[in-house]
């Protein structure tokens, strides 16, 4: 981002396995949280969304620009933290890895593990015991994954939500 010019209504999210709050930068790029202390860990993750901004007069087309995560630490969410926010690049090809273990992320519903093939099924419009209605999903990669489930997530975790 050339300017680095603060950034309107990008959407920050605070992630656990069970819970996510959310809320949107200021005029002045700042946010603010209020969460419960019970929630707060060692590794917390912080997603800033910019895919929702709607461009303006001051403000840049952030169309593509995704998502990133943040992994902070307990102290660090504590301190003012400077999100700088990147476009995303889209690269056709690339390198496959074939490995004998299956790589298979973790699924959760309202906080409990569902099968990663039923919610796979679910997505194709498939029949399956997974059911998408009126659900949200957002994919973590390993590293957040790790810090929002634990190693069980090392390939990865989609959390489900109910649509607000």
């Amino acid at each position: 981002y050339k300017s680095q010019v603060p950034v309107v209504n990008a959407k920050i999210t605070f992630v656990t396995a069970t819970r996510q709050f959310t809320t949107y930068s200021l005029k002045d790029g700042t946010f603010s949280f209020e969460i419960p202390t019970q929630l707060i860990d060692n590794d917390n993750v912080i997603r800033a969304s910019y895919g929702q901004i709607v461009e303006d007069q001051d403000q840049n087309n952030y169309a593509d620009w995704g998502s990133k995560d943040f992994i902070l630490s307990k102290a660090k969410l504590s301190t003012t933290i400077k999100i700088i926010a990147n476009s995303e690049v889209m690269m056709l090809g690339g390198i496959s890895v074939i490995s004998k273990e299956k790589r298979i992320p973790i699924v959760l519903s309202d906080g409990i593990e569902i099968k990663y093939r039923d919610f796979a099924k679910a997505r194709e419009g498939k029949k399956s015991s997974c059911s998408l209605e009126n659900k949200d999903y957002n994919y973590f990669e390993p590293a957040a994954a790790i810090a929002i489930y634990g190693q069980k997530a090392k390939w990865g975790l989609y959390i489900l939500n109910d649509k607000k």
